[in-house]
């Protein structure tokens, strides 16, 4: 056998030898490979379950996000839709409020006809119901005062009326303004002058209106301070407020002006009444009611300037255009309060049916109106001719 051969052998023989130990050890690590490929499947299998659940998560959140972005979106429609049906409303809204505030605006005014005249509403309601009534016993203010305590009010079971004394039913039917001079009564002495009560009641009713008629005036604009400074009244009520008083505001000046206004005429009236009494020598009420004027009387000096007050009310108050409107707006609301009664005596309230059979329907109609308070009638007018008033 030659060397090479030998050489070849023993090559051979290592590389069979390293061969083997490399199957040997292959072999060896094959069930720890096998192991470690078996625990990266499991292991890879439970990512992929992971990874379905997962999925499965973010698929249902997908859906809950959908259906809530669906949901959103039928919410965004109907508030678009209730936004719409709001800004509908709100114009109906405001249309509503304009036709409310042009009925406050007119209702407004009918107050004020019946408010602001206030100096002319016995007038009013004088000439207005006297008109109506002519044909039916006619009416007067006075009368209707009388026919009320005597008649009309209801306290004792066995009589009508409140039971009042001579004195104070003669008193109602000789009160007296400027504006009328009421018919009196035969069985109430008219030929007689009225108690001193009644005489001081007629002159504290004329100082009220013309103070109340001089502050509306002028807090509505018909009159103008400017005018007034023309009236000695006034002036010497302004010149004595400045005197008294620095930096006052115009509208706190006006009212201490009227109120100095007030207290003139009251201390005069006391003053000049209590010397007429003294100088006439009255004793009793029997001297009052002989003597054929007023005992309770301004100064002269007082009348001339009342006298020259009450001319202005009457030429820039009382005639003013305004004024003449309000008073015959006035008046054409109580006609149709009259002719509405009239027409349909069933809308009158149910006590006043039994006054309709013991008066006649023209003079339950003419007491029922008389009776009435400013508002009480505007509220009556609303109930009978607003359609959209409860009644």
């Amino acid at each position: 056998m030659s060397t090479l051969t030998k050489i070849l052998i023993v090559l051979l023989t290592v590389s069979s030898i390293f061969l083997c130990g490399i199957v040997v050890t292959w072999v060896a690590n094959a069930d720890s490979y096998k192991q470690k490929y078996d625990s990266q499947i499991a292991r890879i299998g439970s990512l992929t379950e992971e990874l379905g659940s997962l999925k499965k998560q973010l698929n249902r959140k997908i859906e809950e996000k959908s259906a809530q972005k669906a949901k959103l979106g039928n919410e965004i429609a109907t508030l678009k839709v209730k936004s719409s049906e709001l800004q509908t409303q709100l114009k109906t809204v405001e249309a509503e409020k304009s036709l409310l505030l042009q009925k406050v605006n007119n209702w407004t005014s009918v107050v004020e006809a019946f408010s602001q005249t206030a100096d002319n509403k016995e007038l009013l309601l004088k000439d207005t119901l006297g008109e109506l009534m002519k044909d039916n016993g006619g009416f007067d203010h006075n009368l209707q005062g009388l026919r009320v305590v005597d008649e009309l009010e209801e306290r004792y079971p066995d009589f009508p009326g409140l039971n009042l004394t001579w004195e104070v039913r003669e008193g109602i039917n000789k009160h007296s303004t400027m504006f009328d001079k009421p018919k009196r009564l035969i069985e109430l002495d008219p030929n007689m002058s009225p108690t001193l009560e009644t005489q001081v009641v007629d002159i504290a009713d004329e100082i009220a209106y013309d103070n109340h008629d001089i502050d509306d005036g002028l807090a509505s604009g018909l009159l103008d301070e400017k005018g007034l400074l023309g009236l000695s009244l006034w002036k010497d009520a302004l010149s004595d407020i400045k005197n008294k008083f620095t930096n006052l505001s115009k509208k706190i000046e006006r009212y201490q002006i009227i109120r100095s206004l007030i207290d003139k005429q009251i201390k005069d009236l006391v003053e000049t009444s209590e010397n007429n009494l003294k100088t006439i020598s009255i004793k009793n009420v029997s001297d009052v009611k002989r003597y054929p004027k007023k005992l309770i009387s301004f100064s002269r000096g007082i009348q001339e300037k009342r006298a020259y007050l009450r001319d202005f009310l009457r030429k820039y108050l009382y005639r003013n255009f305004r004024v003449i409107r309000m008073s015959d707006k006035a008046r054409r609301f109580i006609e149709k309060l009259f002719d509405v009664y009239l027409k349909k005596p069933e809308q009158l309230p149910p006590i006043d049916h039994e006054k309709i059979k013991k008066y006649g329907l023209h003079r339950a109609i003419c007491d029922y109106i008389a009776g009435m308070t400013d508002r009480y009638a505007l509220d009556e007018y609303k109930k009978l001719f607003d359609p959209y008033e409860r009644v």
